[in-house]
């Protein structure tokens, strides 16, 4: 998807920093603007035809007060979806494009903005094991099955056609919730190694959801 970037977008991208937050390449991030400073995020994208927004983590133990820092591997999205709401807020919704390294820029605007460099993810030379693939699905699959008996919507996004960098990327979004693991995975390039982290995590989610269904089913 990195060839929808352009380098005027690459050269100058606002960014909105989040906490505890982070959006993965080919994943959807609703979000609500209703600061100041983000509403007039927006609007310069909107009059401006800008419509990539970098989404940042905040880094641990930061001041929500002037410009806490963030971690430099970001994302970048594009505005999917934008309604301006009669109070001035925003509700959008951003697809992730795109891992990018973040270079801030000195700007006068209220928002901060960065240069972005696209971030080259890697492959092994073998490529994926399809096998290690239908591992991974299969853990998830079975926790989308438990997850159903409470939640009978619950769709996995990921699909066998998918390439392995996305399989990981929306899986990870979906059944990853610690912050720094979030980041963790995110700033990993090297996809088979993102691939291991993520079996093992979902597995350890999987292994956590089936002792508790069997408790709850066994009364004990």
């Amino acid at each position: 998807m990195t060839e929808q970037l352009s380098a005027e977008e690459l050269a100058r991208v606002p960014v909105f920093p989040l906490a505890r937050l982070v959006l993965f390449p080919d994943t959807l991030l609703p979000l609500h603007f209703f600061e100041p400073r983000y509403r007039a995020l927006m609007r310069d994208c909107l009059e401006k035809g800008q419509k990539c927004i970098a989404v940042a983590q905040l880094r641990p133990g930061f001041d929500a007060a002037g410009k806490p820092p963030i971690y430099e591997r970001a994302s970048i999205g594009r505005i999917l979806q934008h309604i301006k709401n009669a109070d001035g807020t925003y509700d959008v919704v951003l697809q992730g494009v795109a891992r990018v390294m973040l270079d801030e820029q000195a700007t006068e605007d209220p928002y901060r903005v960065a240069r972005a460099h696209v971030l080259t993810e890697r492959v092994p030379a073998g490529g994926i094991k399809q096998g290690e693939l239908a591992a991974v699905m299969a853990l998830a699959e079975s926790v989308r099955d438990m997850v159903r008996r409470s939640q009978p919507e619950f769709e996995l996004l990921a699909k066998a056609s998918d390439s392995p960098a996305r399989i990981a990327d929306k899986l990870a979004d979906q059944l990853v919730t610690d912050p720094a693991l979030r980041q963790e995975l995110l700033e990993t390039l090297d996809v088979q190694k993102r691939l291991d982290a993520l079996a093992r995590e979902v597995a350890t989610l999987e292994s956590l959801l089936r002792r508790r269904f069997n408790k709850a089913s066994t009364g004990n």
